[in-house]
């Protein structure tokens, strides 16, 4: 007999030292974002609880892909309406003609997400998608 862990054969390393991973996973229905901001808001009180020669890092973040995405569709957006008043505009050679979608556009935009917010629906990858 003597003084061990039941397995000491499955370890966690990370850069070639001995580590401790402690993994959080959101509920189903929880805002990944919003998660990961309240963990990172939580950090510095953590670390300051804990000896010094002990550090604490982030080994993954899932809100960076997503923040990554929101920011492509927005650039998209603003590209695909900047390209059809250009567009309307070249082709109709009328600034009357290109002022309506001009305001179509953007309402029609606004709308959409102010409908989604009133039926408290949440922007993933498929309306991320669908708003593209």
């Amino acid at each position: 007999v003597y003084d061990s862990v039941e397995n000491d054969k499955i370890a966690t390393w990370m850069n070639d030292e001995r580590a401790i991973v402690l993994a959080i996973q959101k509920q189903p229905d929880a805002n990944t974002v919003a998660v990961v901001d309240a963990v990172l808001a939580k950090l510095p009180s953590l670390r300051a609880a804990i000896p010094p020669s002990v550090t604490m890092q982030v080994m993954m973040d899932r809100s960076v892909s997503i923040r990554q995405a929101v920011s492509d569709v927005e650039e998209t957006l603003l590209i695909a309406i900047g390209l059809v008043i250009l567009v309307i505009f070249l082709f109709l050679r009328s600034a009357s003609a290109t002022f309506i979608p001009a305001l179509a556009v953007p309402i029609s935009l606004f709308g959409t997400c102010a409908a989604m917010y009133a039926l408290d629906y949440s922007i993933n990858n498929m309306t991320l998608l669908a708003l593209t």
